[in-house]
């Protein structure tokens, strides 16, 4: 029996104190706060309170439609029907409201204004011109660029394409409408980076892909030592614009970055760090190299020491080093990078890679990449981790989602389509993975993993002989490369091929005694020859080297035939994940 609510917002019913009161008194609600919105200013604006829940019961609200004349009929009748005094007037439902407004009552993005492709507000950040005259400064444009790239990352509500994809367009003259077809963005934001000494400006404009038109654009002239207070402004800059042009749509950034370093001769030996590690596997040592010798310039450094992490993972990822040797490394440095920056979401990435991969401890795993996404919302990184996670739990529904998000974050990334096709191999929808590397193959036909991948699908599918030409691809275009060279050795064995196949375990092992080889990959040729006694000899091995496929060998339908034997049960204790 009593009046409970804010005056503003309270249906006549609730003003009275009606005790059957039901949902349609928030419908009510809406529709005051629908009218503010679009109007200005509420239905009913009265000094007092009292006069407030007056009007809500006798008054009529002036017609929306006359308050906004440009807003659509529709939309305009719908509101004033939330409004209306009796409640049986008014929507039934919500879903009745949404429905209205999919089936037209919305507007057209107005000019000026930005015409979301998806869900939620997206950027592409294209790698700045270098106009410096220095030889040799690329890597300072590219490294300037990646960092406003990774300051807009941490943009609550906002889908950032990933460095992969928005550099393919390098040098490339495309109509900005074009490349945000192609990366699925709504803006674009490009610019120029000219250094002349200490001296460097900066130009930057955001442009709007529905219409190629310019929302924003301004010019940097500093010190070199500002540029990273010019890197904040930026992207502060875009976000307002953004902001403006999405009337509020973004949440703000996030906590920036503290500050990084003083030393601007650290800085740049940072960003060529970051250069070299943007080339991968041909760039990972020289990656390494550059970030250790900015830590000598500035041991607190945490950028640098968060650089030095990735680049230590990674070669153990591609299996440049041994798992044991590169994985304590990487979460050390990474563990520096946090214990100086608690911001950077990068190394909670490594640490979740770390714990999944080499400790197979996927709750940790997920304690990590929570707190990196919370950090970095759009991390193709950090959601092809999440696929990961989930595949070694066997939830591959989850799994694939996880992976169709990077590869929506990062639509150009060879590497992130290869995930989704590995993902699609475990979960055995063996269609979906060749499909998925055809299309890697049609961006890329010399990336080895699409044809080795498609070659191990092909094979589960009983096509042998597709599948040799496949997998024989992947080894040529990989230098013969002990992973799709033991996939061969494997294939070959289960052909009744065995002097072949034999030729090529000892060819790995040679192999061995100089370079790391992974034991994996010499029980796979093992096992496809039949020899189960070499075979679980070897995963004892690769158990000891806690070689990273170990994780999913409980879902890897390429070795089904070892599942009857009960060493093929204690090995998957041993992980303990599956």
């Amino acid at each position: 029996g009593f009046s409970m609510g804010t005056p503003a917002y309270m249906a006549p019913e609730q003003a009275f104190g009606d005790q059957n009161i039901d949902h349609r008194a928030d419908l009510y609600a809406f529709g005051c706060l629908a009218y503010e919105m679009l109007a200005g200013e509420p239905p009913f604006d009265r000094p007092t309170a009292r006069a407030v829940l007056a009007a809500h019961v006798v008054e009529k609200p002036t017609l929306l439609a006359a308050r906004r004349p440009a807003l659509p009929a529709p939309l305009s009748d719908l509101v004033m029907r939330c409004l209306a005094k009796e409640p049986g007037d008014r929507p039934e439902s919500a879903e009745e409201i949404l429905e209205s407004l999919s089936e037209g009552a919305l507007p057209a993005a107005p000019s000026g204004k930005i015409a979301l492709t998806g869900t939620m507000p997206s950027l592409a950040v294209l790698a700045f011109a270098n106009m410096s005259e220095e030889p040799g400064s690329e890597f300072f444009s590219d490294g300037v660029t990646e960092e406003i790239l990774n300051r807009l990352a941490r943009v609550r509500s906002l889908r950032v394409a990933a460095r992969t994809s928005s550099f393919a367009f390098k040098g490339q003259q495309l109509d900005v409408r074009e490349i945000g077809a192609r990366l699925k963005v709504d803006t674009i934001l490009e610019g120029s980076v000219r250094r002349a000494g200490r001296r460097v400006r900066i130009a930057a404009r955001l442009m709007n892909v529905s219409d190629g038109c310019q929302i924003w654009s301004d010019e940097y002239d500093r010190e070199l030592e500002d540029v990273f207070a010019i890197q904040d402004e930026i992207a502060s800059a875009i976000a307002t614009a953004l902001t403006s042009a999405l009337d509020d749509w973004l949440h703000p950034l996030t906590t920036p970055p503290r500050r990084a370093t003083t030393s601007v001769e650290a800085y740049e030996l940072y960003l060529k760090g970051r250069y070299f590690l943007n080339q991968r596997i041909e760039g990972m040592w020289k990656a390494m190299e550059y970030q250790r010798r900015a830590l000598d310039k500035d041991p607190g450094f945490a950028l640098a020491h968060a650089g030095v992490a990735e680049a230590q993972f990674l070669l153990t990822l591609y299996a440049a080093v041994p798992p044991r040797e590169g994985v304590p490394s990487a979460r050390d440095a990474a563990r520096r990078a946090l214990a100086l920056d608690p911001t950077l979401a990068e190394p909670h990435t490594v640490l979740a890679n770390a714990s999944l991969w080499y400790d197979w401890n996927p709750e940790e795993a997920l304690r990590q990449l929570n707190r990196a996404v919370e950090l970095k919302p759009s991390d193709p990184l950090a959601q092809s981790c999440y696929g990961y996670y989930f595949g070694a739990l066997g939830m591959f529904d989850q799994a694939i989602a996880r992976v169709q998000a990077a590869v929506e974050l990062d639509p150009l990334s060879m590497w992130a389509q290869s995930n989704l096709a590995v993902t699609c191999y475990l979960a055995r929808r063996f269609d979906e993975a060749i499909h998925h590397c055809r299309t890697i193959i049609e961006l890329s036909p010399g990336y080895s993993e699409a044809h080795r991948w498609m070659a191990l699908a092909q094979l589960q599918q009983k096509r042998v002989h597709e599948a040799f030409d496949a997998i024989q691809t992947a080894v040529a275009l990989s230098n013969r490369h002990f992973w799709p060279l033991a996939n061969l050795g494997g294939m070959l064995g289960r052909a009744g091929r065995a002097p072949e196949a034999q030729a090529i375990l000892t060819e790995l092992k040679e192999r061995a005694r100089g370079a790391y080889v992974p034991p994996f990959a010499i029980a796979t040729v093992h096992y496809g020859l039949g020899d189960l006694d070499g075979t679980f000899d070897w995963l004892e091995r690769s158990l000891e080297d806690r070689d990273f496929w170990l994780l999913m060998l409980v879902h890897d339908p390429g070795f089904d035939f070892l599942r009857a034997d009960p060493r093929f049960t204690r090995v998957i204790e041993r992980v303990g994940v599956g």
